[in-house]
């Protein structure tokens, strides 16, 4: 919520503007952090093991098996980190795109997106999931 209200004030002014947040959305970005970071929890673990990680921890942790838990609290780990990397890599290719585009002399915008929003992302749901961890963390034993 905090993330939220940050990327929609307007600092000219101190006011809230709601489409600042169009700003931080990049479809080719998240692409590049999500879809890598989902394929790798489903390979790592299991597709019962990833859909809990988002039953778990939304839902209700006190039903589970302690092995449950301690499964979906290494695979949100895992997706954390698995974000980040992501997130680096995606800067890595942005930066990449940027040089090849200087080099042509087209428009710079979408590498420099590319570049600076999959960090930023990467490092959004590794908050997030940190986020998730730390609440499955609390029913172990």
């Amino acid at each position: 919520m905090i993330v939220i209200l940050a990327t929609c004030l307007d600092f000219a002014d101190f006011s809230i503007n709601a489409g600042n947040i169009l700003h931080f959305w990049d479809t080719p970005s998240l692409i590049i952090v999500l879809v890598p970071t989902i394929v790798f929890a489903i390979g790592a673990y299991s597709w019962e093991t990833y859909v809990k990680t988002w039953s778990i921890p939304f839902g209700k942790p006190e039903n589970c098996e302690q092995s449950e838990l301690v499964e979906v609290n290494k695979c949100l780990n895992s997706m954390g980190n698995m974000s980040v990397v992501m997130g680096i890599i995606g800067t890595f290719l942005g930066v990449i795109l940027l040089l090849n585009y200087l080099q042509q002399g087209v428009n710079l915008a979408p590498a420099i997106g590319i570049a600076v929003v999959t960090l930023f992302y990467g490092f959004l749901f590794k908050a997030l999931f940190m986020f998730a961890s730390s609440k499955v963390e609390k029913y172990i034993n």
